[in-house]
């Protein structure tokens, strides 16, 4: 069963190498979900605002590509499911 693989040396207090390497890649993902989502709504704003426009670029896409390397085909499904997903908390502390 997953996540029931529990060494010895655990029993000892001591964490296996397997676990430290789970527990650090764990709180990775967690601050990577977090960092997407922030991502998110700045593109959203970004966008909404037309960033790009005022800093020259012929699209949205090609400013994201230049700022982060980012192909537009991603940015599409990127911007739909921001403009589509908005969490409460999003309209009350006046986030995009």
């Amino acid at each position: 069963m997953a996540g029931t693989n529990i060494e010895a040396s655990e029993y000892s207090g001591e964490k296996s190498g397997w676990v430290l390497a789970h527990e650090a890649l764990s709180l990775l993902a967690r601050g990577r979900a977090a960092a997407d989502a922030e991502e998110g709504r700045w593109f959203l704003a970004a966008l909404r605002s037309a960033a790009h426009v005022h800093l020259g670029y012929g699209s949205f896409g090609e400013y994201i590509e230049r700022l982060f390397g980012y192909k537009p085909s991603l940015m599409r499904g990127a911007t739909f499911f921001a403009s589509k997903w908005r969490p409460k908390r999003w309209h009350s502390s006046g986030r995009p």
